[in-house]
């Protein structure tokens, strides 16, 4: 009776069947984009689509939802060792898609060699050395041309044209609707349009050099982009970037902008800054992008001015270089701030902040 509320994937993982479990696999790999990757770094953002079409949160639902049934009739050795079945499976299961992503990749691209390996990309950016940095910069430039390209693409293609009513009816009484012809609007081309918010204090210092380094190659496409920088108090860096070479301008960025870099930080003030001062930086077309921890020392942290910046955005996406494991916790007030965001994630390793900025210009308009 249990059986029959289970997806098969759900009983064929706790079944061990293993050829059933690889064909369902390579179902959904066939019809995920993971053919199209050109570089590893798309691996986690293809693990995560292939796990969507096998439907894993449903899988993760009715694993947990056995268990609690089998408890509830009081079959507690079976739940215990369903249990300890299930860990197991929600653990490796998605490190052995990751891996058949890769092998996949390899096996369509064989003369491909990564500029770094996969355990540097996933790497936390606060435990880089300076020689990984170095490296790191030489992979965020590769993929700024990369998003660079993509952007140029869109804007060529351009989006669907759509329907004018008003010119379709003039036209149509002219001829007296016989025949009816259909006239369209021109696609505007893709623009990206982003106010950056990017936290500079020491501990998140090097995924802020990366953010900065891709918001740099970014501006130098058609759009608006806009930079800013906050410890305590905020800034606007963007004629830093237009000024100066990349390495200088994101130097400056980091070290030279009118700040107090030895503040602690407050994510508070500084939205209350961006607010009062630079409020025409965000419309309803622009995608605001917190980058910061969220770690406010206690200060207030003014939740009404970022509810305004929401508001008056086309959304408001806030990358977190800190692991989830520390949200929420001693003066990391994320949680609060989550309220106000349209997308909170990750974003600690370079995996993470490719599949992020992908995402940005797939969704640019």
């Amino acid at each position: 009776e249990l059986g029959r509320q289970i997806s098969e994937l759900t009983e064929a993982l706790l079944r061990g069947d293993m050829p059933e479990v690889m064909a369902k696999l390579a179902a959904a790999m066939q019809e995920s984009r993971a053919s199209q990757m050109d570089n590893l770094l798309q691996r986690g953002r293809m693990t995560q689509e292939i796990l969507n079409r096998l439907d894993w949160s449903r899988v993760v639902a009715e694993m947990q939802a056995l268990i609690r049934a089998l408890s509830a009739l009081g079959e507690e050795e079976l739940a215990q060792l369903l249990r300890g079945r299930a860990r197991d499976v929600q653990e490796l299961f998605p490190r052995w898609v990751a891996e058949e992503v890769s092998s996949g990749f390899d096996r369509r691209n064989p003369e491909w060699r990564p500029p770094i390996g996969p355990a540097l990309a996933q790497k936390d950016f606060s435990e880089f050395t300076e020689a990984e940095v170095e490296a790191m910069s030489r992979q965020v430039d590769l993929l700024a041309q990369k998003l660079r390209d993509d952007l140029s693409r869109r804007r060529q293609s351009g989006g669907r044209k759509r329907l004018d009513v008003s010119r379709t009816l003039r036209r149509s009484m002219r001829t007296a609707g016989v025949p009816m012809e259909l006239m369209f609007r021109e696609p505007r081309p893709s623009r990206l349009r982003l106010a950056l918010l990017c936290d500079v204090s020491s501990s998140v210092r090097n995924a802020s050099r990366f953010m900065l380094q891709l918001v740099y190659s970014l501006q130098q496409q058609r759009g608006r982009i806009r930079s800013f920088v906050f410890i305590s108090d905020l800034t606007e860096v963007t004629d830093f970037f237009e000024r100066n070479p990349l390495e200088a301008a994101v130097q400056m960025a980091l070290s030279e902008a009118d700040i107090p870099y030895w503040a602690h930080s407050n994510f508070g003030r500084a939205f209350r800054i961006f607010l009062d001062e630079y409020g025409d930086a965000v419309n309803s077309r622009t995608t605001v992008i917190v980058l910061g921890d969220g770690r406010n020392n206690f200060h207030d942290p003014q939740l009404d001015a970022l509810a305004t910046i929401r508001q008056r955005a086309r959304r408001l996406i806030w990358l977190n270089p800190e692991s989830r494991w520390g949200w929420g916790h001693g003066d990391s007030i994320i949680d609060l701030y989550a309220q106000e965001c349209d997308f909170l994630t990750e974003c600690r390793n370079l995996e993470q902040l490719a599949a992020m900025m992908e995402y940005l210009t797939e969704t640019a308009r």
